[in-house]
């Protein structure tokens, strides 16, 4: 995913991604708490060295900043106010402190 001028890219599902329970929350939650516009469209690479914020997405890495690709610096060179602040929702998601998520969770 990535964040320019305000707003969030994420490659469609038919471009050689795996199509996630992780990438769909963070969709999800990029709109609903951040009130961030998502478009779902192709990302050359070279895009992403102009872009402000770039991360991936996973079940293992859940939300992983990237700073620097190709030594190009992304942004200022440090995890982005929008990461972070998706990461840290979805952290809070995830260990169910946001009650309005609790059916998104199942208790083990």
């Amino acid at each position: 995913m990535a964040v320019r001028d305000g707003i969030v890219i994420t490659p469609t599902v038919t471009g050689s991604i795996l199509e996630s329970v992780t990438r769909a929350t963070l969709i999800e939650l990029f709109e609903r708490e951040l009130s961030m516009e998502v478009q779902q469209r192709e990302i050359d690479r070279t895009e992403l060295y102009v872009c402000q914020e770039v991360s991936l997405c996973g079940s293992g890495y859940e939300v992983m900043p990237i700073v620097d690709i190709d030594g190009y610096r992304i942004g200022d060179g440090t995890v982005g106010t929008n990461t972070q602040a998706i990461f840290d929702i979805y952290d809070a998601v995830t260990r169910g402190a946001l009650d309005q998520y609790g059916n998104w969770l199942t208790s083990v």
